[in-house]
């Protein structure tokens, strides 16, 4: 079992390169939070919550980390509600890019019970409203590239995979060892 600097050294060495500023002043919770985000773009969940987790024992109040250990448990409702309500909480210690992408995934899980594809609909629109506004951002083209997958599309359109697979292109375009390979391999996974 490796240790979280260990962890933090494998991320730059094997798994990918991702940059995803945070409002910190510390560089190690910088790190781990974008060793978070590569995490999060592995499906690698348990350990994406462990990183931002670490960001919390470096930073105890910073929204960010909430925002990660919530987008780590998306497959859990009920915990990343209960999350993503802690980095709302604090998002005036962010800025407000942070407050964006805290917002989008607040909206989300606000009320689980709420029909899930009008939800994922939303969410697509703050992540390309986050992308638009902030265009040399690659996580926001990232996950926007990852929810155009999951919300998917009747019939599962060619052009759909190859509009996904160009936004995914454009983040690769400028960053070579971006994770979202792992998006690319899994988008044409059921294709000839």
């Amino acid at each position: 079992n490796k240790g979280p600097r260990q962890a933090a050294r494998l991320m730059d060495e094997k798994i990918g390169n991702v940059m995803f500023s945070i409002k910190t002043d510390n560089p190690e919770a910088q790190k781990f939070f974008n060793q978070g985000v590569g995490q999060l773009h592995g499906f690698w969940t348990f350990e994406a919550e462990r990183s931002f987790r670490q960001v919390l024992k470096i930073e105890p109040k910073n929204p960010m980390a909430y925002w990660g250990m919530a987008m780590a448990n998306n497959g859990n409702s009920n915990r990343a509600k209960k999350l993503i309500e802690k980095a709302e909480a604090g998002k005036e210690l962010t800025d407000e890019r942070g407050r964006m992408w805290i917002e989008a995934l607040a909206e989300y899980h606000r009320d689980p019970k709420t029909d899930k594809k009008k939800r994922q609909s939303a969410y697509l629109k703050a992540l390309r409203a986050i992308s638009s506004k902030y265009p040399e951002d690659l996580e926001a083209k990232a996950f926007v590239a990852l929810q155009l997958y999951r919300n998917g599309v009747k019939g599962k359109k060619t052009d759909h995979y190859e509009n996904i697979d160009k936004i995914i292109g454009e983040v690769l375009a400028k960053n070579p060892m971006h994770p979202c390979h792992h998006y690319r391999i899994h988008l044409w996974d059921h294709k000839d």
